[in-house]
């Protein structure tokens, strides 16, 4: 139903994206090496792209491609596409895959490509083969890595029923990156708990840290916390979409105020 509901408020812009997608990735497959980009310096916004990349992203040569759940991540899209457009100058396209639960916000720009390779260290083709991490620049600078968790958090992590409760996780199998985001939610006294592929923490006062401290742009995440939060109901996954439209005014990245509850649907 909340999922039925959600592709109705998208119709328009999933009939535009179906219609314009493979359109535009073939020409701008043709343009990528001759488009003129802006490279941003370092940034909360390029921080919480390149995080989202490291969670859900491919890097090529000639595009950067950040792979979705079209039934759950349609304002995400959305959000994705505006921060790249914002941070590189150039707009992406997104496409959606026919058969499976895949959408794709995807930029062709070498200039961009080789900027992220080079400057930020990330590697072109797998990540874990290709050992990708948070980049050194990012660990040092809390508010950057800060950003960047939550991109990170955001795609490969999860906010997720944990019985009467929820929890925040990240998984991956790529250690050293999971070591990195230990590192990063221990600093902010935040995550309390480590496997060897997985960390995070289960206490509900350590989520309410988490919310207050990292945030996310991410509505899937946001609606399961703050259901919780602010109806004491813990929703399960296919539960989630059903209350978008509730936070059809929210902006983003959500944070959680230290103060009353925040308003989150426009008035």
């Amino acid at each position: 139903k909340g999922i039925e509901a959600m592709y109705l408020e998208y119709a328009e812009s999933l009939k535009e994206w179906r219609r314009r997608g493979g359109k535009v990735a073939r020409k701008n497959f043709l343009l990528a090496s001759t488009k003129e980009v802006v490279l941003p310096p370092m940034s909360e916004e390029l921080s919480e792209l390149i995080g989202i990349h490291l969670g859900d992203g491919t890097l090529t040569k000639y595009f950067i491609k950040i792979s979705l759940d079209p039934r759950y991540d349609l304002r995400y899209v959305t959000y994705i596409k505006d921060l790249i457009g914002g941070l590189f100058g150039a707009s992406p396209s997104i496409r959606r895959e026919k058969g499976r639960n895949l959408i794709y916000v995807q930029l062709f720009s070498k200039t961009v490509c080789e900027y992220l390779h080079k400057e930020w260290n990330l590697p072109f083709g797998d990540k874990i083969r290709g050992k990708a991490t948070i980049p050194i620049a990012i660990m040092k600078d809390e508010v950057m890595a800060i950003a960047c968790l939550r991109g990170l958090m955001d795609t490969d992590g999860s906010v997720s029923k944990d019985g009467n409760s929820i929890s925040v996780r990240f998984y991956s199998h790529n250690k050293m990156l999971v070591d990195q985001v230990e590192q990063i939610g221990r600093s902010l006294g935040i995550f309390t708990f480590r496997n060897p592929m997985e960390t995070g923490t289960r206490s509900w006062s350590k989520v309410l840290d988490y919310f207050r401290i990292v945030g996310s742009s991410n509505l899937r995440r946001i609606v399961r916390f703050h259901t919780k939060f602010s109806e004491n109901k813990t929703l399960r996954k296919e539960e989630v979409a059903e209350h978008y439209k509730k936070y059809k005014g929210i902006r983003l990245p959500f944070k959680l105020g230290n103060g009353p509850v925040v308003q989150l649907v426009n008035s």
